[in-house]
């Protein structure tokens, strides 16, 4: 029992895309020959190099040499690859490294290489590592003039001096006793999730909002108090400054907007960066920023160069279709329409 946990525990480091991989490689267990014994570890002196060759495994006809193995772990997350420096782990990651390939060989010869999911997986890994490993669409810390970080940290003030504020979000409906129905069943709702409470609140709010798509029926109201916080009715205001610890409701508050079911979800401490203490971070946006402007402008060359149509009356009349169907879905009851 033991030595099947051993065997197991290198399972969750795998990438999902081995198995695929795999399938891709055609890979194909034969009933292992006397001949395909592992090459004997090199003398002394030889070079690190010979050590990429040493057959550390195989199944049938396919061999997994040390190189092949170390390329693989690697790969893998920092986090996950320290788990695997020593001896014992690495011979963990080794069997459990072949028992993918074994499955994804006998998947292979059950079709599913040729499985449109299976297919289409392999296509945006290809297409994700095609663009991570093109030179020109990188770009280094170093290329971004110090000008440049000057003007970023002055014309975003809000990212490096703030206030303390609370994540706030709401629900808004129209009918104040429904408000109040609400508000118990989101309080019971967060209260009874292991998950993020942000993440819970909204799957509710959408099943709950009765109001029109408006910024002002938005189920999150970000991080306040901010200079943005005029804009909002002067009851919601004053509801938001008595909300001062997490997990705090209020509601239903009205408003020429409806009746609001508030609630802060969660704080951060204030803010007040120098430049200097803020350059990492501006760098790290501007380099994201551009790269992320060298990887559009590629891909729309590569659009221009493919011929690709995007036929947009089709797609807005999709989108329209999937409105339509929002705004008739069933609705819980008591919920205005």
């Amino acid at each position: 029992m033991a030595e099947g946990r051993g065997r197991n525990r290198g399972w969750w480091a795998l990438p999902v895309l081995l198995a695929g991989l795999a399938i891709s490689w055609g890979i194909r267990p034969q009933k292992p020959r006397q001949e395909d014994a592992a090459v004997p570890a090199p003398a002394p002196g030889e070079t690190a190099h010979a050590a990429d060759d040493w057959v550390v495994g195989s199944i049938g006809d396919r061999q997994v040499t040390f190189g092949e193995l170390e390329r693989v772990i690697q790969s893998l997350p920092v986090h996950a690859r320290v788990r695997y420096q020593s001896y014992d782990r690495r011979r963990d990651f080794l069997e459990a490294y072949l028992q993918v390939l074994a499955l994804a060989a006998h998947a292979a010869e059950e079709g599913y290489g040729r499985d449109p999911v299976v297919v289409e997986r392999l296509k945006a890994e290809a297409v994700e590592r095609f663009l991570r490993e093109r030179e020109d669409l990188w770009v280094r810390s170093s290329d971004i003039p110090d000008e440049e970080v000057r003007r970023y940290y002055e014309a975003h003030p809000g990212e490096f001096h703030r206030p303390a504020q609370g994540r706030f979000l709401q629900v808004v409906v129209k009918d104040r006793q429904f408000g109040e129905r609400v508000l118990l069943r989101l309080r019971a709702a967060l209260e009874s999730s292991a998950v993020d409470p942000v993440r819970t609140f909204r799957q509710q709010a959408e099943r709950y909002r009765s109001g029109p798509d408006a910024s002002g029926w938005d189920w999150d109201l970000g991080w306040r108090p901010t200079p943005e916080d005029a804009a909002l009715p002067p009851s919601v205001r004053e509801a938001l400054g008595r909300m001062r610890e997490d997990w705090t409701w209020e509601g239903p508050v009205e408003s020429p907007l409806g009746f609001h079911v508030l609630f802060r979800a969660e704080s951060r401490e204030a803010v007040d960066l120098t430049l200097a203490q803020a350059r990492p971070a501006v760098l790290e946006r501007l380099v994201a920023a551009r790269q992320e402007a060298l990887r559009r402008a590629f891909l729309e060359e590569v659009r221009r160069e493919s011929g690709v149509t995007v036929h947009q009356e089709v797609a807005d009349r999709v989108a329209e279709e999937a409105r339509r169907e929002w705004a008739e879905r069933p609705r819980p009851e008591g919920e205005s329409p």
